[in-house]
């Protein structure tokens, strides 16, 4: 093998490896607000309009489809855990208070 293949090979592999870890820094903060917001808009709709998962589902940009969004239940209140391509985001609904981001 001729060592400037080597070289080229180790090259593309650092290129990869620095490109994926810019682009985590850059967009983890965006993906994280994203499915943060999927999660509080479905909690909403289920909760305080009261309306069924699958019109809430819909309600969705469409841009956002891809954040799939699912009842729970959350300290023995009700709840919406939106998963996203790296995030996890839940919103738990309170009587009286609405639907908060939990941490």
């Amino acid at each position: 093998m001729k060592p400037w293949i080597k070289y080229l090979c180790i090259a593309i592999l650092i290129l990869l490896v620095s490109s994926l870890t810019y682009g985590y820094q850059k967009f983890s903060p965006l993906i994280n607000t994203g499915t943060g917001m999927v999660a509080h808009q479905i909690c909403s709709c289920l909760y305080v309009s009261k309306r069924e998962l699958r019109s809430c589902l819909d309600d969705r940009w469409p841009n956002m489809q891809s954040i799939g969004a699912e009842p729970i239940q959350l300290d023995g209140l009700p709840a919406v855990k939106a998963n996203g391509f790296i995030a996890i985001r839940t919103a738990s609904y309170e009587a009286g208070f609405g639907c908060t981001l939990q941490d």
